[in-house]
């Protein structure tokens, strides 16, 4: 405080007979209220005393001392919180000041906890302050006795990282079942509560059924909810869907909690390893149709049998094979049927013709099987056919084969008999027991007779070969299975002694 004062805070020694000293005049330039501590000790100049019988002392004055002492001042951080694994930046703002004078104002404190880092487990946490700065140098702490108060805290939130796995099948064919299997685990560090597990189906896909009472509503299957999962806990979930069209179908798993997710991004679908691409193809179907009963062939002595092989399923084959199954004859079991044209058996001995060409959809080969039966009994049999992933490479003409070559040793004859339609068979002399190969060419532009010198790969190699039982063969050639198609534009033949 500036300036002269009346003032009774005095003493006053060297008075008698009763005289008195009733006031005087103080001042001091530490009075003011921003004299600051630096300052002290003040003087105190005194003055002017009033009084009775002054007039009779020689009046002198004792300056004193005025001593400006420091203001409590007492800084508090702001309290905080924050999720379990994100940094939280305290800055130097969050705090609040009781103390100040003047208007004086703090612009900034240093910050500091031990729960900022995002390492730092759920839980509470000091926030320390310290450092404080006034907001400009108009003034200087040291005018205050600062104390800084660790009553502010952060508050490190409890939270759980939930993960979701999901396997499933990567390609099937149409009318497939799917299995899929999806996993939630909480990576932590604290209990995941009330959480819900789901999975979206894409549209396409059928839902057939799922673990431990999972629904399936508008096209989620959703779980019942999981109260608490621990962490470093898990379960695991399984679902069956089915496809009934091709298409590339994602499968995207989910898992929610009440409890703060740090991580939601490996619980959310948005990862690889929350989804299930699933590539669903076309199956391949074939069908068969039999024409007409076995036939006996008067000229070769075998039953003919045409069936009819079509792809139906709208997805190209590498290749066709139906089975001769139940074969046997009516009257007895001793006079066996052999499928004399049969490129082999399976397992269980079922033989079979097969067709190593590529098989279209919506395409057909028709196969004309043949049935060696000894005793010309009665005789039934059934059919089944498979399409074929891989099939063999066509077979090559040996290098040292040896050929029927003399022009009287094969002929090719017309067949004239009724209800043969002048079929084209090769009467070829063959000694009994004998095995021979059909080898034979499509006659190119101008219908060109290839010979001997030509190379052997315009040769194609007919199947199976046959074991002569008479001293004259027939031959026919209608397409598959011995050929690769009928022969309809003309065809060259060679036969080939084993």
């Amino acid at each position: 405080m500036n300036g002269t004062y009346p003032s009774t805070d005095y003493s006053v020694s060297g008075l008698v007979g009763g005289d008195t000293v009733t006031s005087v005049e103080i001042s001091s330039s530490g009075a003011a209220a921003s004299a600051p501590v630096s300052g002290s000790p003040y003087v105190i100049v005194v003055t002017n005393a009033s009084g009775s019988g002054l007039e009779n002392y020689d009046v002198s004055y004792v300056a004193g001392q005025l001593t400006v002492s420091k203001a409590p001042l007492i800084i508090t951080a702001d309290n905080r919180t924050k999720p379990y694994g994100e940094t939280l930046d305290l800055g130097n703002t969050a705090f609040s000041v009781v103390g100040l004078t003047n208007g004086e104002t703090i612009y900034g404190v240093t910050l500091a906890s031990d729960g900022t880092g995002a390492g730092a487990l759920p839980g509470v946490y000091p926030i320390t302050p310290s450092g404080a700065l006034s907001e400009d140098e108009s003034f200087t702490l040291a005018n205050y006795d600062v104390t800084y108060s660790t009553n502010g805290t952060l508050t490190v939130l409890t939270a759980a990282d939930l993960q979701v796995f999901l396997f499933g099948p990567s390609g099937v064919v149409t009318g497939s079942a799917m299995d899929y299997s999806l996993i939630v685990s909480n990576a932590g560090p604290s209990s995941a509560t009330n959480v819900i597990v789901s999975n979206a189906v894409p549209a396409g896909l059928a839902f057939v059924s799922a673990s431990a009472g999972g629904t399936f509503d508008s096209g989620v299957i959703t779980w019942p909810r999981i109260g608490n999962l621990p962490a470093g806990g898990g379960t695991n979930f399984t679902f069956k869907l089915r496809a009934s069209t091709p298409g590339l179908f994602t499968n995207i798993g989910y898992a929610i909690s009440e409890t703060t997710d740090p991580n939601p991004t490996n619980n959310n679908g948005q990862l690889s390893v929350s989804q299930a691409p699933t590539l669903v193809t076309a199956e391949p179907r074939l069908d068969y149709v039999i024409v007409g009963p076995n036939v006996a062939n008067g000229q070769d002595g075998l039953y003919e049998a045409s069936v009819i092989v079509t792809n139906t399923g709208g997805v190209t084959v590498a290749g066709a094979r139906l089975y001769v199954t139940g074969l046997h004859s009516l009257k007895t079991n001793t006079h066996p049927v052999i499928l004399w044209n049969a490129a082999g058996t399976n397992s269980s001995g079922v033989p079979y013709v097969q067709y190593n060409h590529t098989l279209e959809g919506g395409s057909s080969v028709r196969f004309l099987l043949e049935f060696y039966n000894q005793f010309r009994d009665a005789f039934t049999n059934g059919y089944a056919v498979e399409w074929l992933t891989n099939v063999p490479p066509p077979l090559t003409v040996p290098p040292n084969a040896v050929y029927v070559t003399n022009t009287s040793s094969v002929a090719i004859r017309q067949d004239t008999s009724l209800n043969r339609n002048g079929r084209k068979y090769l009467a070829i002399r063959t000694e009994i027991g004998k095995t021979y190969t059909v080898i034979y060419a499509d006659l190119g532009p101008g219908n060109i007779m290839p010979n001997v010198a030509q190379p052997a790969f315009m040769w194609k190699v007919a199947q199976p070969s046959f074991k002569a039982t008479a001293s004259i063969t027939s031959w026919y050639d209608d397409g598959p299975p011995k050929t690769d198609v009928p022969n309809e534009t003309g065809r060259a033949y060679r036969v080939i002694q084993n």
